[in-house]
C-alpha cells in the first residue's frame, strides 16, 4: 500500500463528511448576498460582488481546512478506517502524508467548484475575470494547504476540541503577526521585542497570502512576491506535517 493509495481511500471517505456541503452553501450565500446588498451598493454593484464572493470563498475555505483538518484522525478512528491502515505493514508517517494529500486533493475540488460558481455570478454581474482574481485564489489553495497543516500537527497531539481551538487561534494570530512583527521594530530592546520577533517567527504569517499585501495589482507587478508566499507557505506546510508524522508515529491509539 503507497501514500498514493491511503490519499485515494481518505479522499473517498471524505465524502461522507457533511462538511462537504459547505461548497453549496457558498453558492447560496453569494446569491442572496448579491441580490440584497446590491439593492444597496448605489451603483457599486461590482465591487461588491468580487468582495464578497471572495470574502465568502476565504471563509468557507479556511472552515474547511480546520474541520478537515482536525478531524481526519478522529473520524478514522471512529469508523475504524486508521486501525485497518495502521494494521499493515505501512509506516504511520506514510498513512499521514496520505490522508493529507487526500484531503489536499477534496479541498482543491471544493476550491474550483467555489472558484467556477463565483466566476458565472460575476458573468451574471457583468464583472469582468481578471489574473489578478486568479493569482488570489491561487495563493488561497496554498494558505489553505497551511492551515490544514496545522491542524493536522495539532490534531496529532491534542484531542479534537483543543486542536481545533488552538488551529482557530494559530488562524487568528497567523493574520495579525505582522502587525506584531511592525509593533516589536518600535519596542525598546529587551523581553518585550524579543518575544514579539519570536512570535513573528514562530506563527506563519497569513498575511502573506493576501495580494494586497504582496504588492500585486492588475497591471500585474508583484510576481517575485508571489513566488516567495508559495515557496513560504509550502515550506511551512512541509515542515508542520514532518514534526506531525514524527507525533503521529508516537501516539498510542484508543
Amino acid at each position: 500500500m503507497t501514500v498514493l493509495t491511503v490519499a485515494r481511500g481518505t479522499a473517498l471517505d471524505s465524502f461522507r463528511d457533511r462538511i462537504l456541503y459547505l461548497p453549496i452553501v457558498f453558492v447560496l450565500f453569494i446569491l442572496v448576498g448579491s441580490l440584497f446588498f446590491g439593492g444597496l451598493s448605489l451603483g457599486n454593484m461590482e465591487r461588491l460582488v468580487v468582495d464578497f464572493g471572495l470574502g465568502g470563498i476565504t471563509f468557507f475555505s479556511l472552515l474547511t481546512a480546520v474541520f478537515l483538518g482536525i478531524g481526519w484522525s478522529y473520524q478514522g478512528m471512529a469508523r475504524r478506517t486508521a486501525y485497518s491502515l495502521l494494521a499493515r505493514p505501512i509506516p504511520r508517517r506514510s498513512v499521514l502524508w496520505g490522508a493529507f494529500l487526500g484531503l489536499a486533493g477534496i479541498q482543491l475540488i471544493m476550491l474550483l467548484f467555489m472558484a467556477l460558481s463565483w466566476r458565472f455570478i460575476l458573468l451574471l454581474a457583468g464583472v469582468a475575470w481578471t489574473g489578478i482574481l486568479t493569482t488570489t485564489l491561487a495563493l488561497l489553495y496554498v494558505e489553505v494547504l497551511l492551515v490544514t497543516a496545522i491542524a493536522f500537527l495539532l490534531s496529532s497531539i491534542a484531542s479534537p476540541a483543543v486542536a481545533g481551538a488552538g488551529s482557530v487561534v494559530l488562524l487568528i494570530a497567523g493574520y495579525g503577526s505582522r502587525g506584531v512583527h511592525e509593533l516589536a521594530a518600535h519596542l525598546p530592546a529587551g523581553g518585550m521585542r524579543w518575544l514579539s520577533e519570536g512570535a513573528y517567527y514562530m506563527v506563519p504569517c497569513l498575511s502573506n497570502f493576501t495580494p494586497g499585501d504582496l504588492g500585486l495589482s492588475p497591471s500585474g507587478g508583484g510576481g517575485s512576491e508571489c513566488a516567495l508566499a508559495v515557496a513560504y507557505g509550502l515550506s511551512y506546510t512541509v515542515a508542520l506535517l514532518t514534526l506531525a508524522a514524527v507525533a503521529f508515529s508516537r501516539r498510542e491509539l484508543h
